[in-house]
């Protein structure tokens, strides 16, 4: 016979093999209890629901240790993360929620210039930007290289101080992962010339 298993409060230091055949059955109900207080510590209930935070949840048991998920949660600060990896030991955050309940995929890179881009999940990058060159003919440089190619691109000209009877316009060509080519025409009473004006441009690709 051996002493009554010693409850932390924790699940993780609950002894398997406890209670042995030879244990008195007085001792049932003490270790009943002492299972009990570890689950309700291990799992807090507040109005009927159950809590799980603060908390870390791995997913997977893989001996390689970016085949694994965690998925932690701060109870005092309404945030969650889920990352690859181990429990404690994470090696790339997948996805985000702050205090306001925004949710982000660390993953998906960006950047909020005036020039920029956001890459989407499967690979699908969106670009955007303003050229101030004063050329006519222009050869425009995205933020960043596609990786494949460039499926599209948009662009207008912007018209600050023309007159009623002017008009301008804007095309591309020349596609390509890293720039394109944009021809801007000022199409006025005298007739078209080259528009030394700003080019709004968009474009997406793989």
């Amino acid at each position: 016979m051996m002493g009554l298993e010693v409850f932390t409060g924790k699940i993780v230091d609950l002894v398997g093999s406890n209670p042995p055949g030879t244990d008195p059955k007085a001792q049932g109900a003490d270790h009943i209890r002492g299972i009990k207080q570890t689950l309700l510590s291990s799992f807090p209930f507040g109005n009927g629901v159950l809590g799980l935070g603060p908390a870390l949840l791995q997913l997977g048991q893989s001996v390689t240790q970016t085949n694994n998920f965690t998925l932690t949660s701060e109870a005092s600060n309404g945030t969650m993360k889920l990352a690859r990896g181990n429990a404690g030991v994470t090696t790339q955050d997948i996805l985000t929620v702050d205090q306001a309940g925004q949710v982000d995929f660390p993953q998906m890179s960006r950047s909020y210039l005036a020039n920029g881009y956001m890459k989407l999940q499967g690979g699908l990058l969106l670009q955007w930007g303003i050229d101030s060159q004063t050329a006519g003919n222009r050869n425009v440089i995205f933020p960043v290289a596609f990786p494949s190619y460039c499926a599209y691109v948009g662009a207008t000209m912007e018209s600050p101080n023309l007159p009623v009877t002017a008009a301008m316009v804007a095309s591309v060509s020349g596609l390509s992962p890293t720039f394109f080519v944009a021809y801007c025409r000022d199409v006025g009473a005298s007739g078209p010339g080259e528009s030394a004006n700003p080019l709004h441009w968009f474009a997406l690709g793989f």
